[in-house]
């Protein structure tokens, strides 16, 4: 079984949109990653977050914020 991660769910996304025969895409990046208060990442994510993102940092949130997060 094949672990489901952000690059093979972004890369499947991608390629769908590539060979889709309507043009009207548009692709929105976010500029920031949410993780859930208490849900626990790997240092070395943390690290490569800071090398490759500009020194960006996950930022936490609880299930209340949800919905505000959403509308951003």
């Amino acid at each position: 079984c094949k672990p489901i991660t952000v690059s093979n769910t972004l890369y499947k996304q991608l390629a769908g949109i590539a060979v889709a025969r309507n043009d009207n895409y548009t692709l929105n990046i976010a500029s920031r990653l949410y993780v859930r208060e208490g849900f626990h990442t790997k240092d070395s994510f943390q690290r490569v977050l800071r090398y490759y993102h500009y020194n960006e940092t996950l930022h936490k949130f609880n299930l209340e914020q949800k919905d505000e997060l959403i509308q951003v």
